[in-house]
């Protein structure tokens, strides 16, 4: 198993998928930044970002979980450096870039995705106008394909 997963990352295919995965987490970092969101470490070099959602729009990261979930987009809450809320309230989030890569979203939709977040967390939008928006981006992009 260790012998094939090393043969997959020697692939140039892999090296494009893994600069788009750190391209589109760049995105989405840039965009919430943009929005007025606090990214911990300002920006990112991989997969992951964390946001402090306390102190950018006052609500907790178990808040911002929840509110995500409803529109479904995943997200854990998590502790920031210096948090003062407790391990099952927290202060930020995390997100990721690798599984949306992998089924082929594209900087512009981490872009979107980006606006998306930003707007149910500062509450501007519906719930419901956010779900079918976030749907209308991974509709393009299926998890599968059926065979007929």
């Amino acid at each position: 198993a260790k012998a094939q997963c090393f043969y997959e990352a020697m692939q140039p295919e892999f090296k494009k998928y893994i600069d788009n995965v750190i391209i589109n987490a760049k995105a989405l970092a840039d965009t919430l930044n943009e929005e007025g969101f606090k990214i911990v470490s300002n920006t990112t070099d991989n997969h992951l970002l964390m946001v402090d959602v306390n102190s950018s729009v006052n609500i907790t990261g178990k808040d911002a979980e929840e509110i995500l979930e409803k529109i479904n987009i995943t997200c854990n809450k998590n502790m920031i450096p210096y948090d003062k809320l407790p391990a099952n309230i927290t202060s930020g989030i995390r997100l990721g870039s690798a599984a949306m890569t992998t089924r082929g979203l594209t900087k512009e939709d981490f872009i979107e995705i980006g606006k998306i977040i930003s707007l149910a967390l500062k509450n501007i939008d519906t719930i419901d106008n956010l779900r079918k928006r976030v749907k209308n981006i991974t509709g393009k992009y299926p998890l599968y394909k059926e065979i007929n």
